[in-house]
């Protein structure tokens, strides 16, 4: 439990950062998290007998990007992404790949990710701390970027869905979390993170209705809740900000700009422009086009760019295919569905580390269940009835 909560931590702790106890520890909150992570894959590797294929999809993720560093962009930024992406990264996306051996471990990480994300919803809400201009809820005093808040806050709002719809405990605690967490997440005013956790959300519901055969009457009421309390948010925040709120929509704008830009420049470039040459380009003051393949694209060049799509397809499929079994694939499918489309309008490849860790658990979650079919399952439900084994798990 504790080396899956320590890798969850790992991938998110960028948005603790800001917090005055996180400034406080004598190391990085990322490389402690990462530290202990590190030991525990060390430990679970040296029993591994052989190599899964899974080691190979995702080594040619990373092996495509390489030859990027032989044209890395001349700035400080671009050695730090080069550094952290075949560091740091690389270790986020093997690390479930050794430590999730069982459906156990994914709900550990499930849980994680609920927990983590509620309590810096909590904090967020409570202190109350708010961006200068556009009045968007931030995390810590010195604030902390809105859309990071709202991408854990929005992966805990699924998490706690499906524990509140389907779980068999702490259901009132997850549907008290889930409201904690729509709140923050509505009052961020992040679209993106927004969108993603309603997709998601979805996928709970849908998952949940094809195990189950039918919509609770719970998953009804919750969801009604939440798109009240969204409207009423919204509608009270228009009313606050008034005309301030639409420069909201100038990210879109340029975002837009950024990835036109980047469809017109790329051209035939096999291998791209080099490591952090995006931030290079003079046009943009972002160091990133705000989409993950675009920012592939433009500096690893096309191989690179059809390696991580095919990366993402084979997540997305090995997580479709465990949502058919448990609610935790379910759980685990609605996630990485919402990091995926987080990293298509959010963050670098760095700052994607969430995705690269669900698309691990999904593909080792599916390596367990064909496993398990080889063996007889001594630790599952014995009574013969699939649906009491869905709801043990």
């Amino acid at each position: 439990m504790i080396e899956m909560s320590m890798l969850v931590l790992f991938a998110h702790a960028g948005t603790f950062k800001p917090l005055g106890w996180v400034q406080a520890l004598p190391v990085d909150l990322t490389l402690l998290s990462a530290a202990v992570v590190l030991v525990a894959v060390i430990a679970r590797a040296s029993r591994v007998r052989s190599v899964p294929v899974e080691y190979g999809i995702v080594g040619l993720f990373f092996l495509a990007m390489a030859p990027a560093l032989s044209n890395p962009a001349a700035s400080p930024y671009a050695s730090e992404k080069a550094l952290n992406l075949f560091t740091l990264t690389l270790l986020a996306a093997v690390a479930p790949l050794v430590l999730v051996t069982a459906r156990v471990a994914a709900t550990y990480a499930l849980a994680s990710v609920g927990v983590l994300g509620a309590s810096v919803a909590a904090i967020s809400v409570v202190a109350g701390n708010r961006t200068e201009f556009t009045n968007r809820l931030v995390l810590g005093d010195e604030g902390s970027a809105p859309i990071a808040v709202g991408r854990l806050v929005g992966l805990a709002v699924i998490v706690l869905l499906a524990v509140a719809l389907y779980g068999s405990r702490f259901r009132r605690f997850a549907l008290f979390g889930v409201g904690i967490c729509g709140a923050a997440l509505v009052l961020t005013l992040s679209q993106g993170p927004l969108l993603a956790a309603s997709l998601g959300c979805m996928v709970v519901l849908l998952g949940g209705w094809r195990l189950d055969r039918r919509f609770s009457l719970r998953a009804i009421t919750v969801l009604t809740a939440m798109s009240v309390s969204a409207v009423v948010a919204v509608s009270f925040l228009t009313a606050q900000q008034g005309a301030q709120i639409a420069t909201v929509g100038t990210s879109e704008e340029e975002r837009l700009r950024m990835w036109t830009h980047v469809l017109n420049e790329s051209g035939s470039s096999a291998l791209g422009r080099g490591i952090g040459s995006f931030a290079a380009d003079a046009d943009f003051t972002a160091d990133y086009p705000h989409n993950l393949l675009l920012e592939i694209l433009f500096e690893t060049g096309w191989f690179a760019t059809l390696v991580t799509l095919a990366l993402i397809v084979i997540g997305l499929r090995s997580a479709y295919a465990e949502s058919r079994r448990s609610i935790v694939g379910v759980t685990t499918c609605a996630v990485l569905v919402a990091t995926v489309i987080n990293a298509m309008v959010s963050g670098d490849v760095n700052g994607n580390r969430p995705m690269l860790v669900f698309i691990g658990v999904a593909l080792a979650l599916r390596r367990s269940s064909e496993q398990s079919r080889l063996q007889p399952d001594t630790t599952g439900d014995v009574s013969g009835d699939p649906d009491a084994a869905v709801r043990s798990s």
